[in-house]
């Protein structure tokens, strides 16, 4: 029910609202930073895409679109999420790992009095 409600409101702001942009230019300082700030993580996305983990939008409509299908479809939703939920358990544990090769580099530490 919360999400037909969600649904219905973002639908009626959508059709009834006036899209300001402050700057004008605000998509094209946002997208032309999206390649670097995903490069980091190409990886783990590429990953949620491949088992429909999550869905690539490109603009401010294919991201309204993409949300008011999730939001009207429970089924899809919660699959989406599971998907995410099981490649993302596969990818935990990196912090650790890289933490363990970085400390190779480092001097020792000093004992403790």
């Amino acid at each position: 029910m919360g999400s037909t409600i969600a649904e219905s409101y973002i639908r009626l702001v959508f059709r009834t609202s006036r899209v300001l942009r402050e700057p004008p230019d605000i998509d094209a300082k946002l997208f032309a930073q999206h390649p670097q700030i995903f490069a980091m993580w190409h990886d783990s996305y590429q990953e949620l895409l491949r088992v429909k983990g999550c869905r690539q939008v490109s603009d401010s409509a294919s991201l309204a679109e993409a949300a008011l299908m999730l939001l009207g479809d429970d089924g899809a939703r919660m699959t989406m999420q599971a998907n995410a939920e099981a490649a993302i358990a596969t990818m935990s544990g990196a912090l650790d790992r890289t933490v363990l090769e970085l400390e190779r580099f480092l001097p020792p530490r000093e004992a403790k009095a």
